[in-house]
């Protein structure tokens, strides 16, 4: 009789424990839904609860976040979208024995969006299916109250855009991260976008600029998924969309640049510029070819034409001009050859600023400039002669013209 008692008695302290577990798991989750966590916290609390792998993927197989527990990420991640596919779960919560895999859905019944899996060999105690659940139930919630500002894709992209704009030397799980997105970095030909809205205005709340440029976002993954290019592609900062393009070594860089240009302006709520950087090979150099597609983007900005897209050759004097926009000898030089005239239009509110600008745009035809100013060739000439008498300078000679022509690309520059 004591050794029935003292198994039934170990059997109700293990239930005990079990139930312990479990509600402790539902108090964690619950304050992690609470507080609003970010997916990676969701994450790295189901790892160290569990001490197993764990990753959210999309329903097409795309890692979207994941913890390894200590493990080896690029291990982890290798052939995700492979492996992920050969593993079919029959209900909403599975362990699948051959992969080694618990699986349980993201969303609501019906409108599920992701999978969260834990690499779980053995078979998982009840608690570790009540962490994938609670896990599961959080990150749903999350994108529930979140889905009005950034996906957690765009999310995701953008961190990996970050990383790869912020490091000289790229974190070494980086490629392998990209990869498990479907976004291979490794033998490819790796192109850096930047877009941008398309018109010039003044300077937007940043809520509201933040608004637009998801959506910019949204639209361009869309175009990119619409031809067919892997992509990253997220707002890094409060000027532009980023994306990197990934194609195969033998593609023909400017026929896909043509096809992914039309399909951003075709998806975009509204006029965009599309700017590219040089084509690297090298996941290294992928800093360099965002960073000159920004240039590009914010140098045509003034100047947008009629190209699908912009590069390094298209730019020329602005894009010079915005890489050296940030030294202080080049912005000194503006204000001196301007400075008379910017206070000359702030004291009696005229506009002979502008009238230069149309004068110098128009290669010092004086004819042509008084059309594009809306003002006769008789007052026209008359307000040149007011500007050259303010500055102190021929604007017959072609090195003065020259030269506050740049003066007026750097305060444009300084201003978009």
């Amino acid at each position: 009789m004591s050794v029935t008692e003292a198994v039934v008695a170990l059997i109700v302290d293990a239930q005990l424990a079990e139930l312990r577990a479990a509600e402790q798991v539902h108090e964690t989750f619950t304050s992690l839904t609470v507080a609003g966590a970010e997916p990676a916290e969701v994450l790295r609390e189901v790892a160290r609860i569990s001490g197993l792998p764990v990753v959210l993927e999309t329903l097409g197989h795309d890692v979207l976040a994941y913890d390894a527990a200590g493990q080896d990420p690029t291990e982890l991640l290798a052939d995700w979208g492979q492996r992920s596919r050969s593993v079919a779960a029959p209900e909403r919560t599975a362990h699948d024995e051959e992969a080694g895999w618990l699986v349980t859905m993201v969303g609501a019944q019906g409108a599920d969006w992701g999978r969260l899996v834990l690499l779980s060999p053995d078979p998982p105690p009840h608690r570790h299916v009540v962490v994938a659940e609670r896990a599961a139930s959080a990150l749903a919630v999350h994108r529930l109250v979140a889905r009005d500002r950034e996906s957690l894709e765009r999310q995701t992209h953008r961190m990996l855009l970050a990383q790869l704009l912020g490091q000289a030397v790229p974190p070494p799980d980086l490629a392998a991260r990209a990869a498990a997105l479907g976004v291979g970095l490794e033998r490819r030909q790796l192109v850096g976008v930047a877009i941008r809205p398309g018109t010039v205005t003044p300077r937007a709340p940043a809520l509201a600029t933040q608004e637009v440029l998801r959506d910019l976002a949204e639209a361009t993954a869309l175009a990119a998924r619409r031809v067919a290019v892997p992509a990253l592609v997220g707002v890094v900062d409060d000027t532009s969309v980023r994306a990197l393009l990934s194609l195969p070594a033998q593609a023909g860089v400017d026929a896909v640049l043509r096809r992914l240009a039309r399909e951003v302006h075709r998806s975009a709520a509204a006029p965009v510029l599309v700017a590219v950087g040089t084509t690297v090979s090298h996941v290294a150099e992928v800093r360099r070819s965002l960073g000159e597609a920004a240039h590009v983007a914010g140098a045509a900005l003034r100047s947008p034409g009629t190209q699908l897209y912009h590069k390094l050759d298209n730019v020329r004097l602005r894009g010079l001009l915005h890489l050296l926009r940030e030294d202080e000898r080049v912005r000194a030089f503006a204000d001196r050859e301007l400075g008379p005239l910017l206070a000359r239009d702030a004291n009696q509110r005229s506009r002979l600023v502008e009238l230069l600008r149309c004068f110098c745009e128009q290669g010092g035809n004086k004819s042509a400039a008084a059309a594009a100013a809306h003002l006769s060739r008789t007052a026209y000439y008359q307000q040149l002669s007011r500007i050259a008498q303010v500055l102190g300078v021929s604007l017959e000679d072609p090195e003065s013209m020259l030269s506050l022509y740049v003066a007026l690309l750097v305060r444009e520059l300084d201003e978009a």
